[in-house]
């Protein structure tokens, strides 16, 4: 009777064992192939972006990435690439800073003046016309835009579309 029983324990721990190990076996296949490698983006202008030369990276409220090249503005939704540009010349066509005020509207500066982009339209469009030089840095409060440029510190305010300019505050300025 006790070779019996002791027969039937170790007959129980092997059959125990053998479960366990299949059982250790697929929970690590499983969790082998649950966790791939993460996918990396390699946005090029073969594949969409506006510019070899990224100037600005930007996460916009709306959760969408724009990007200011040297040859325009690409905006990345996560799978694809769109591309706006604010001149036919090349030159004037980098994106050299972008922000957004309160109101969600993206405002771009280039070497050529202050854009936003137009939803209704899908295309930039110069909002300062007395603005054509080189705009270095923009930064927003609320809805008022502050625009960094080779002339000196401009302050423009959205909602009425006034334009002040700051005397004796330049942000950079050519030799």
């Amino acid at each position: 009777l006790y070779l019996e029983k002791n027969i039937q324990i170790k007959s129980w721990w092997k059959t125990y064992y053998r479960i366990s190990f299949i059982v250790c076996l697929l929970l690590n296949c499983t969790l082998l192939f649950a966790f791939d490698e993460p996918e990396i983006n390699n946005l090029t202008v073969q594949n969409g972006l506006a510019g070899e030369t990224v100037f600005k990276i930007f996460k916009g409220q709306s959760g969408l990435i724009w990007l200011g090249t040297s040859n325009g503005l690409s905006c990345f939704n996560g799978v694809s690439l769109r591309t706006y540009n604010a001149s036919s010349q090349k030159l004037l066509n980098a994106i050299i800073d972008i922000t957004q005020t309160q109101d969600k509207q993206l405002y771009f500066s280039t070497r050529n003046g202050v854009f936003k982009l137009n939803p209704n339209r899908d295309q930039l469009e110069r909002i300062i016309p007395t603005i054509k030089c080189y705009t270095s840095a923009l930064a927003s409060d609320g809805n008022t835009l502050y625009i960094g440029t080779d002339e000196g510190l401009y302050v423009y305010n959205g909602a009425s579309g006034t334009l002040s300019c700051q005397q004796g505050y330049f942000v950079w300025k050519k030799n």
